[in-house]
């Protein structure tokens, strides 16, 4: 058994520098497996349970349904069934209490459906996960992430932010006209960092592939 990667393309389109096995992308909601993951570490080792009301862990959380704190569990969160609007989005900067001061603003998502009723795709029930494992850690999302999941897996290639990733070869975004339809270099590398648990990791293929190995 043999794991083969194979690289193409250029990570800017200036620079024409090719990528490489190594080269770190902006993997997205690929984040989210990573984050699940690093929820069931807690499971596993007895500390939250996944049935349990998300507010037996973050006590304050305010949404526009009064009623649903108590109703959404970590379950419905990482399974996409909370009913809360999962798609709003602000950037509340670089700073430790960046995802505390991001989901005290959850009482401003309309409540569409009731908990564990419906499916609906939820960028906003994640973040608040990853909220719920700094709480039972005591530590901030990134840390307990590396220290229960990146680290004991050997990702050597895998961060969290642009300040970590410029120390390797990285790609950068590109965008399209929709005009001319020419591809143009994404200058601005926004990576707010409240939005982490939802889709901020930055990963080569090779973790990503280290780390799929795991659930298989």
């Amino acid at each position: 058994e043999r794991v083969e990667t194979w690289a193409f393309g250029v990570v800017a389109l200036d620079t024409q520098f090719p990528v490489r096995t190594d080269t770190l992308f902006q993997i997205g909601s690929i984040s989210k497996p990573f984050t699940a993951t690093l929820l069931m570490t807690l499971v596993e080792r007895g500390e939250l349970g996944l049935d349990e009301p998300v507010t037996t862990y973050v006590p304050d959380l305010i949404l526009a349904d009064p009623e649903a704190p108590d109703k959404i569990t970590t379950r419905h969160l990482l399974t996409h069934q909370a009913g809360f609007w999962g798609d709003w989005f602000a950037d509340f900067g670089l700073g430790d209490t960046a995802i505390e001061r991001f989901v005290a603003q959850y009482g401003r998502l309309p409540q569409t459906f009731e908990p564990g009723t419906h499916w609906a795709y939820n960028n906003c029930g994640y973040i608040l996960a990853g909220l719920i494992a700094a709480r039972l850690t005591g530590k901030t999302f990134e840390q307990a992430l590396y220290d229960l999941v990146i680290r004991p897996l050997g990702l050597e290639h895998t961060v969290l932010s642009a300040a970590e990733a410029i120390a390797y070869p990285v790609a950068v975004g590109h965008t399209v006209d929709p005009h001319t339809g020419e591809a143009r270099i994404a200058r601005s590398f926004l990576r707010p960092r409240a939005r982490n648990a939802a889709g901020g990791v930055l990963a080569s293929i090779d973790d990503v592939l280290r780390f799929a190995e795991l659930h298989l």
